[in-house]
């Protein structure tokens, strides 16, 4: 007997779809499973030259996947899923599969029970997942499946029985008494399987599979759209006001943030279904972000809305920018690749502050291109690893305002921490302000003056919101020293 005519013996029995037997005999590619599942029946039994027969199908293998892809009640939930996940076709898809890993045994299963009769033979069944999209697309023509395809449709595939082969697949590779992994990817599957002892393997599954034929499964239809991208720039105007949504075990222990003030709003235009900002840096909650604003990228995950006019975007910036506490600039669409402009200037762009510093005797200084050694400062020891980095200061400017008071000009290699150097978190970084001046000294406020980085380009032009340095009340400044913060800040 052949291999197609033992395979046929299966499907005849009702334990192999007629897919899996062409796939377990070797036929492979888009051509051969775009034929409708009559003309497969046709040839297959014509090569062997034997009677046409139509059992009913319980496969042992895919559990009837693949006949399910050719339905007409396939088509119907495509398009019921559609609607019900506000996307709309534009000319393009692209289909994922997603179905227990616990598959994999099965094959190997059934081509070990092949081997039996056909011991010099090495199996490799064309695979399930290229099977059931070449299925679905002959079924839905008028549809274009392309790799590439912004939208996405995944059909998920669920079984009891399929879920119990995995748990008894990963008991046999951790044991009964380590903790079992949570999912069983295809790497871990095939890892496990092809290092279980053939006698092993076949203590533990059955040669040739079996089904339980009352359960028919289950399928879930998720249409997704890949990710885009907006780009911009934002000031910061409150000194109460994190970056970032600060969540401690799952509880959001602020209500604003800048990244919820920019995202909601995108949100609701874009119609995502989350929202995660990249930006160039980040200042501490009482720090200001003046100047030209921080560039920043907005990752919208699985939008409704992908193209909106150009016009829409300073509508959309003019929302955010009823917020007293930031305003954004030049919000636009952008490319993925423009990311790598930001995460490169995270390690090659300088950034401008003005700091109010206190010091026991204040004096001028004027230093160029200072060289500092920075151990991970205490306050961020929690969050990152305790290192110490090299950090360049390219200009120092400190103007006293009085004997005690002084204005700081700095230009900086990113990365610096400002505060620490100014008092030197208990000598954890030198030289530092105290050093420098020879007297104790401490910060008092911070603003960012300018992140110099070109990104993204201007794309309309963009009213800035005055501010003013502010100076405690204790503190008097002279007409000099005014104007002098306020060409810094504006």
């Amino acid at each position: 007997m052949s291999l197609l005519g033992q395979l046929l013996d299966l499907y005849c029995e009702g334990k192999l779809c007629i897919y899996c037997v062409a796939r377990f005999s070797f036929r492979i590619g888009e051509r051969y499973y775009s034929q409708s599942m009559e003309e497969i029946i046709n040839n297959l039994f014509q090569a062997e030259k034997r009677e046409v027969v139509h059992p009913k199908t319980n496969c042992v293998i895919c559990f009837n996947m693949s006949i399910y892809f050719q339905s007409d009640e396939i088509v119907e939930r495509i398009h019921e899923a559609l609607k019900e996940s506000g996307h709309i076709y534009e000319g393009t898809f692209y289909i994922n599969t997603s179905f227990p890993q616990a598959i994999f045994v099965r094959e190997i299963a059934l081509c070990r029970y092949i081997t039996r009769t056909f011991p010099s033979k090495n199996y490799s069944p064309f695979r399930l997942k290229d099977t059931l999209r070449f299925i679905l697309m002959n079924k839905i023509k008028d549809w274009k499946c392309e790799l590439e395809s912004p939208l996405k449709l995944t059909i998920e595939f669920t079984h009891q029985q399929l879920r119990e082969d995995g748990d008894k697949l990963i008991e046999i590779s951790v044991g009964k008494k380590r903790k079992r992994m949570e999912t069983l990817t295809s790497t871990i599957a095939m890892n496990v399987i092809e290092n279980i002892p053939l006698k092993v393997f076949e203590e533990s599954f059955t040669i040739p599979p079996i089904r339980n034929e009352e359960d028919p499964g289950k399928y879930r239809f998720i249409f997704e759209r890949d990710y885009i991208y907006i780009g911009g720039r934002y000031r910061k105007y409150s000194r109460q006001l994190s970056q970032s949504q600060w969540v401690i075990q799952g509880k959001e222990m602020h209500e604003h943030s800048i990244t919820k003030e920019i995202g909601e709003v995108l949100k609701k235009y874009f119609e995502c279904d989350e929202y995660f900002m990249i930006a160039s840096g980040r200042e501490d909650v009482d720090v200001r972000m003046l100047g030209n604003g921080r560039p920043f990228v907005f990752e919208l995950h699985n939008p409704r809305k992908v193209s909106l006019p150009i016009e829409l975007y300073a509508q959309i910036q003019e929302e955010i920018n009823k917020s007293p506490a930031i305003q954004v600039m030049h919000l636009q669409a952008i490319e993925v690749k423009d990311i790598d402009i930001i995460k490169k200037g995270e390690r090659e762009k300088r950034k401008r502050y003005l700091a109010l510093i206190w010091a026991e005797s204040m004096k001028e200084l004027k230093i160029k291109d200072l060289l500092i050694q920075q151990k991970t400062p205490i306050r961020v020891l929690h969050r990152r690893s305790l290192l110490t980095r090299e950090r360049m200061i390219y200009s120092l400017d400190l103007h006293p305002i009085d004997e005690h008071f002084g204005l700081l000009e700095l230009e900086t290699q990113a990365g610096t921490y400002i505060k620490e150097f100014v008092h030197g978190d208990l000598g954890r970084t030198k030289p530092n302000i105290i050093e420098l001046l020879g007297c104790n000294a401490d910060i008092l406020s911070l603003d960012v003056i300018e992140v110099l980085l070109d990104f993204p380009k201007e794309c309309r032009p963009e009213k800035l919101r005055p501010v003013t340095f502010d100076i405690p009340p204790f503190i008097t400044l002279n007409e000099q020293q005014k104007q002098k913060c306020k060409e810094i800040i504006n």
